[in-house]
């Protein structure tokens, strides 16, 4: 509370042995005086990911969790699957309004971004409508992950640009040594109701295509 001068102790938001990728955002409240904390992440569950939620209402002293989104699986390969990740919780400071953007997945090609939005600090929350021309659903916005799939040693299968010559990996794939991974994480700024995504994607239409 002092610009970062001096910090207490950390507090526990959850006990999520599965828990991954946290991020934070803090804003007013849009319908009580006081400034809340929020915390997004993903949970890595046998039926599948969900997105967890973590909220203050006393300066990250004391935290209420839960579930808010848990999707299935569809039989539909083209359709959203039961894998999320890379949740990035922004709070508009004029009005309050809580976004939290996110990447889901499919079985094929296209993967989607989704944004939630509570107008409730967090009680409720509700899909976000983009209207893209030629989307399978109007609240997902259709991506084409970009990178090139390669084993990254103990970083696992993944998507990555590379350097260099290679040696052969996992699962028949390269192996860099002059490697980086690459994520379809999107960064969100909201203000007074207009909101900025940006996020990584690729030129093909094709999943993988270097």
């Amino acid at each position: 509370v002092d610009g970062g001068r001096t910090w207490s102790a950390a507090s526990v938001v959850a006990a999520d042995n599965n828990g991954d990728k946290e991020w934070i955002a803090v804003g007013p409240d849009p319908v009580v005086d006081r400034t809340n904390v929020y915390v997004t992440w993903t949970s890595f569950q046998a039926a599948g990911a969900q997105l967890r939620f973590g909220k203050s209402i006393d300066g990250g002293a004391t935290w209420a969790t839960k579930t808010i989104f848990a999707p299935a699986t569809n039989g539909n390969p083209l359709m959203p699957q039961n894998a999320l990740q890379f949740s990035q919780p922004v709070v508009d400071r004029l009005t309050g309004r809580l976004y939290i953007a996110f990447a889901q997945f499919s079985n094929s090609d296209e993967d989607f971004l989704r944004v939630l939005a509570s107008d409730d600090g967090g009680d409720t929350f509700s899909f976000l409508n983009f209207n893209a021309p030629g989307a399978i659903l109007p609240t997902v916005l259709p991506v084409v992950q970009s990178g090139h799939p390669m084993d990254m040693g103990a970083g696992g299968i993944r998507l990555g640009i590379h350097a260099g010559t290679s040696v052969p990996g996992r699962a028949g794939l390269p192996q860099y040594r002059q490697v980086s991974r690459m994520v379809v994480q999107p960064a969100i700024a909201v203000r007074n109701g207009s909101i900025y995504l940006a996020w990584s994607q690729s030129t093909s239409t094709s999943f993988g295509d270097p």
